[in-house]
């Protein structure tokens, strides 16, 4: 009884919210990890300067890391960008067509949201600052393909 109104509840939620769904979401997010691989290639030190996901800076008001840090790309080797690319485009696109733009759209936005949470709360329960990226995040997408 609790899943199915937990699915009424998102179903209302995609009727309500739905036409703001990102359609192809997945070509926009390689777009992004194309553009950080290209950046890492022409200037390796300004991701983690000033685009990583650091709460320390985020707390101290660099609040764009809180999206930046998406651009991270999945490899930084040239022969395996484009395979990582290829295999992160196949995996979200099978699942945005199976699931529809919506959920996906609110899976990997949860997916981000909770990594940049997670990071923050780490930094300031143990004063730690993990580097976090999507890395859990395109993993997770592999775990649904099962």
């Amino acid at each position: 009884m609790g899943d199915n109104n937990s699915m009424n509840w998102f179903d209302k939620l995609e009727r309500k919210y739905g036409r703001y769904a990102i359609k192809n979401l997945m070509y926009y997010i390689i777009a992004l990890y194309a553009f950080g691989f290209i950046l890492e290639a022409f200037f390796p030190n300004v991701y983690d300067a000033y685009l990583s996901l650091n709460a320390q800076a985020i707390l101290h008001g660099q609040i764009w890391r809180i999206v930046t840090f998406i651009i991270q790309p999945p490899s930084t080797s040239f022969f395996w960008i484009f395979f990582s690319l290829y295999m992160y485009y196949m995996i979200g696109t099978v699942l945005e067509n199976v699931w529809g733009s919506f959920r996906f759209n609110v899976y990997f936005f949860m997916g981000v949201l909770l990594n940049v949470a997670a990071a923050i709360i780490i930094y300031l329960i143990f004063g730690v600052n993990l580097t976090l990226s999507t890395y859990y995040i395109n993993l997770a997408l592999l775990w649904h393909l099962q």
